[in-house]
């Protein structure tokens, strides 16, 4: 087995590699996890065993329970656009329908959690209640 740079273009490789560092793959970038400990905390006291976990750096399957004590605000891809690019949306129908099939199924997992007496991850309820905007 070999590693190896190559060039998108030709598929074809330029340079073999002796070593590289492959970290692990996750969504959450956490740039003071002691705030965020402090966070949960505050907002779910009875949640020890999982802020203990936190503390320890074991936060990555944490995310989804308490994403809201992890970020200050919600962000998707089109934040990081500059204004020099021009995004086209067709078949708007088609989008709205899909935005509220998605919402409709986040409620009717909300609605089972609370009906199972378990916990409801903050992102499920983000997603509930995000609101799109239409230019």
């Amino acid at each position: 087995d070999s590693i190896r740079y190559f060039k998108l273009a030709s598929q074809r490789s330029t340079e073999m590699l002796k070593s590289i560092i492959i970290f692990p793959a996750h969504e959450l970038v956490v740039k003071d996890v002691k705030q965020a400990v402090s966070k949960i905390r505050a907002k779910y006291p009875e949640e020890k065993e999982d802020i203990e976990l936190i503390e320890q750096g074991m936060y990555s399957s944490k995310v989804d329970k308490y994403f809201n004590q992890f970020y200050e605000q919600q962000e998707n891809f089109l934040y990081y656009l500059s204004k020099e690019y021009l995004l086209v949306l067709d078949e708007n129908s088609k989008i709205s329908q899909r935005q509220e099939n998605i919402i409709l199924d986040n409620n009717h997992l909300i609605d089972s959690l609370i009906e199972k007496e378990r916990f409801v991850p903050e992102a499920i309820q983000n997603m509930s209640n995000f609101e799109y905007k239409v230019f």
